[in-house]
């Protein structure tokens, strides 16, 4: 049953494998979990049982398995954790144990999210689509499948976010709503109705979407469409099989209006609108 986790109020978090973050009310960002590779972002390896606070005053974060992404207050963009595969950003494979700024120049930062060994960030003044890290499946979307280092762009569209979810295949919304996917696609969790993997991003379905979650481990993704219908596609996991699916068109029985929605291991939890 859920326990709570200290006394505080928070309006934002975020969870990897086996590390977790969260931004309370004033702004101050705690992490808790393993840190054998500097992921807790306190200057150190020890792993934490119970929240540290990082310093600085932050507004976004995504936590993976190998660190976290975060904005702070004046939307600059730091990272910190694991750097094997260039996921830091920062030109070189060097992990790091406290908050890094990355891309200095490009000051105001406002989407973040942590794939599987990759980072992904949308820039304030273009909504410009940044990515970074591993790229075995082709999730970072720049027609390539090398690893980068260093931010590179995606393409020329506008985003208004981007979900990958310590994922290695990725999903994103436009500034037009319309849903695109890449990356891996073994078991159809990009959603285009085959078992193909993509290197660039490639528009799913011609509907109008809110927002995409998604799932490593158990290779699905689930969506809100803009009329608040709750949608899964990928590998049919237990407990998934009432929703609609994407793939193959069978419809599901489940007909309530859904607000907010997030995938586990093997098992899916969703709000509807009316609480």
């Amino acid at each position: 049953s859920p326990i709570q986790i200290g006394t505080g109020s928070w309006t934002k978090v975020s969870a990897g494998l086996s590390t977790s973050s969260a931004i309370d009310v004033s702004g101050r960002l705690f992490t808790w979990g393993i840190n054998t590779n500097g992921q807790i972002g306190d200057t150190t390896t020890v792993n934490k049982s119970s929240p540290v606070q990082v310093t600085g005053s932050w507004t976004q974060l995504s936590t993976a398995t190998w660190g976290t992404i975060a904005t702070n207050i004046d939307n600059t963009l730091y990272i910190w954790g694991l750097n094997t595969n260039g996921q830091l950003g920062l030109n070189d494979t060097i992990n790091r144990s406290s908050p890094v700024q990355v891309l200095g120049s490009i000051s105001s930062w406002s989407i973040v999210s942590a794939g599987q060994g990759g980072a992904y960030a949308i820039r304030n003044s273009d909504k410009s689509l940044w990515t970074w890290g591993l790229n075995s499946s082709g999730q970072l979307g720049i027609s390539l499948t090398t690893n980068r280092s260093s931010p590179t762009q995606i393409g020329t569209s506008s985003w208004t976010s981007v979900f990958a979810n310590d994922s290695l295949h990725v999903h994103a919304i436009d500034i037009n709503n319309k849903l695109f996917g890449w990356g891996l696609n073994t078991s159809y969790q990009l959603g285009y109705n085959d078992a193909l993997s993509r290197s660039s991003p490639v528009q799913i379905s011609s509907a109008d979407w809110r927002s995409i979650t998604t799932n490593s481990t158990e290779l699905s993704s689930l969506g809100l469409q803009t009329d608040y219908s709750l949608w899964i596609w990928g590998n049919r996991t237990a407990g998934t099989t009432s929703f609609n699916y994407l793939t193959d068109g069978t419809s599901g029985t489940l007909t309530y209006s859904w607000s907010q929605v997030s995938v586990g291991n093997s098992n899916v939890a969703a709000i509807r609108n009316d609480g």
